[in-house]
């Protein structure tokens, strides 16, 4: 934005006041995830935690000037509800805690898929979405008949 502005001389003289609006740190980030799970009825287990605890730190700490601060954590936790909706779609009878529990493994295969290199992302998401039509709507009314009992 600051680019564009100052490309102009006209329209740099127009504005003189900004509003800077600091990223994220990697305890906000962990919490803005954490608000999604407690608004989706997931919960991490003590490891799952542990380390999207260390992954959105390190996030933080190494972010260049393209970090997708929130966007970031709301495309891992559309990755982690499509892993989670895979592995739990192969059990055969899930039990309440298959249904609300995000595993460690579920949120790396999610942070792998939101890390690959663009060719692979749009690859794993055009599998995801095709996943999605077939087992996402089934899986979501299963767990909402499961968290009204």
């Amino acid at each position: 934005m600051e680019k564009f502005i100052s490309s102009n001389p006209g329209l740099e003289s127009r504005f003189n006041r900004y509003f800077v609006f600091e990223d994220y740190n990697g305890e906000e980030l962990y919490r803005i995830f954490e608000l999604r799970c407690n608004k989706n009825k997931y919960e991490l287990d003590e490891e799952a935690e542990t380390y999207l605890k260390s992954y959105l730190n390190d996030l933080y700490e190494t972010r260049d000037e393209n970090f997708g601060n929130g966007r970031t954590v709301r495309n891992i936790f559309e990755n982690v509800v499509s892993v989670h909706s895979d592995r739990v779609a192969q059990l055969e009878e899930p039990t309440k805690e298959d249904l609300i529990g995000v595993t460690k493994e579920d949120v790396e295969k999610a942070v792998e898929m939101w890390a690959a290199p663009f060719p692979i992302r749009e690859k794993a998401k055009k599998i995801i979405d095709s996943r999605e039509y077939l087992w996402y709507y089934s899986l979501a009314e299963a767990r909402a008949a499961f968290m009204r009992v």
